[in-house]
């Protein structure tokens, strides 16, 4: 169907990814082209429309001077978008950019509702592995500590139902082991006046690796340059 422009609303909270104007200018090109561009999504909660995919078209549209833009509308809330954003462009439209996945998993762990949800459920709506979210989760555990977040180190057991439904059957066991105390990279025990600083590092690192991503993606699409990087 197709809505109006103005009665689109854009939060920037359910946008996942900042704007890349290379990206303005490819797709202005084919649509002026009469390139067909899949509808935007918007939730409807009975007043506002939220877009939460199809930020880049939805500018697009603007900057040519549309008044109506195709959509895929569902009704729901703002949260409900949200929650939404967070699986957009795990496959398809232009890639997310180096720790996008890392802040929408963070986001998602730290919320009293969501943070309920099994591993892999997050992995699968966000579009990474189980693997991956269960190492941000134990990350943030030793950094913030666990009374921080609202979600613990259970055991938790995805059982498969015979309907192919999967549920969450959590163990009834209590843990008893004693936590060990913090070691550095050579077995000593960090003093506990230090230990927040030490923890702090793996954040540190994180960053900066994401950091130095996206350097190195700037640089090689600069070096060969890339069709995003032609104007540059």
């Amino acid at each position: 169907m197709d809505v109006r422009l103005d009665l689109v609303m854009v939060d920037a909270a359910i946008q996942q990814r900042p704007i890349d104007e290379a990206v303005i200018s490819r797709y202005i090109a084919l649509m002026q082209d009469g390139t067909d561009f899949p509808p935007v999504e918007l939730v409807f909660d009975g007043k506002d429309h939220w877009l939460w995919d199809g930020f880049h078209r939805y500018q697009c549209a603007r900057k040519l001077g549309r008044t109506m833009l195709s959509a895929h509308v569902t009704n729901g809330t703002k949260r409900d978008a949200l929650w939404l954003s967070f699986s957009a462009n795990k496959a398809h439209g232009f890639p997310r950019q180096p720790g996008v996945a890392r802040k929408i998993i963070e986001t998602i762990l730290t919320d009293k509702s969501w943070s309920k949800k099994t591993l892999s459920a997050i992995a699968r709506h966000v579009g990474v592995t189980k693997q991956y979210v269960s190492k941000i989760k134990d990350e943030l555990l030793t950094a913030q500590g666990s009374t921080s977040l609202p979600l613990s180190r259970s055991n938790e057991i995805e059982v498969q139902t015979k309907d192919g439904i999967p549920y969450t059957q959590r163990s009834q066991e209590k843990e008893h082991r004693s936590r060990e105390p913090l070691k550095d990279a050579v077995g000593r025990v960090i003093p506990e006046h230090l230990q927040a600083v030490y923890i702090g590092q793996s954040v540190i690192k994180a960053l900066i690796g994401d950091l130095t991503g996206i350097r190195d993606s700037v640089v090689k699409h600069l070096d060969t340059r890339g069709t995003l990087f032609s104007a540059f």
